[in-house]
């Protein structure tokens, strides 16, 4: 179904309401006390004691540490972009997401925003959910781990789609929003592609510290990673961008560049973490991050996106 304004400016208040409900301290005290019952109840107390560990030794890792001078910038930017919203397009698009190995569960899509296409590709050809498009996975990716399938999709919507733009969703994203809201951004960019700021640190090598930290990613990938990145002189606290949603205007031939040379970084150096071999691709490509459009400034609390766990 298509949203008229009433219904979807009803459905972004509610969104906002759930933000403000979840970021209240009562709400987190109690979610994390059902949190460690399930997973009591679950015999999995080294999860617990992990997180204990962590929230002991480590509490920067839920903190935001961002740089008063990022801020300031990507408030800039967002500022820029809702002057952007004023302009009308009508361009077709591609809403893409790509879950491989069964690690997140499909959500259903709300709404059809009018010109879009919603595709899922999956290795699950029994994976079936509302709103989507399902697309079994390439046959000459089927060599691939189901972690790289997901990362070669995410990082070449040049190759699957004809459409002007494409917006890739993680699989555990609910989008409430028209997805030409994010594509004005990229359009407009010196980069044609957008992302939304990371929602608590703007430094790499921070990034590769708290993936370490988290278990998150391979060790000595992410030491090959941060290798590259400190060989490109890419400065600390200049800037970081999150990938779970990524606006792009494919029609534009250059971002093939960008693309290619991410997809190489994330490969040959082998962290795990597309995220981390996204600064050194973006110095590659001859870029910078600000070169790239601000869609927000932390992902999980725009009430444009509902986030659900993985798995």
């Amino acid at each position: 179904m298509y949203l008229d304004k009433t219904n979807k400016e009803l459905i972004l208040q509610l969104s906002k309401r759930c933000v403000e409900i979840e970021s209240s301290r009562c709400y987190k005290v109690c979610n994390t006390l059902k949190k460690a019952a399930k997973t009591l109840y679950n015999h999995n107390l080294n999860i617990i004691l992990n997180k204990i560990y962590v929230k002991l030794f480590h509490p920067w890792l839920n903190t935001d540490v961002r740089s008063k001078s990022w801020k300031e910038y990507v408030n800039t930017e967002i500022a820029k972009q809702h002057e952007l919203q004023k302009t009308t397009h009508n361009e077709k698009i591609t809403v893409y997401t790509c879950i491989t190995g069964n690690y997140d569960t499909t959500i259903p899509i709300p709404f059809q925003a009018p010109n879009t296409e919603y595709v899922l590709f999956t290795d699950n050809i029994e994976l079936k959910c509302l709103g989507w498009n399902t697309v079994p996975i390439p046959k000459r990716l089927s060599s691939m781990n189901a972690r790289d399938i997901n990362r070669y999709i995410k990082m070449h919507p040049h190759e699957f789609f004809r459409t002007p733009f494409s917006v890739y969703i993680d699989g555990n994203v609910w989008l409430l929003c028209d997805p030409m809201e994010f594509c004005i951004s990229a359009k407009y960019s010196n980069s044609h592609i957008a992302m939304f700021a990371h929602g608590l640190r703007d430094c790499v090598y921070d990034e590769g510290k708290a993936c370490r930290q988290l278990n998150r990613g391979d060790a000595d990938g992410i030491r090959q990673q941060l290798s590259v990145c400190n060989s490109l002189q890419i400065q600390p606290h200049s800037g970081l961008l999150e990938a779970c949603i990524i606006a792009s205007d494919i029609s534009h031939p250059d971002i093939l560049t960008f693309y290619n040379i991410w997809w190489n970084q994330y490969i040959e150096n082998g962290s795990e973490r597309d995220q981390l071999a996204l600064p050194a691709a973006i110095i590659l490509s001859g870029l910078d991050v600000q070169d790239f459009g601000i869609l927000g400034d932390n992902a999980r609390n725009d009430p444009r996106l509902r986030f659900l766990s993985h798995g």
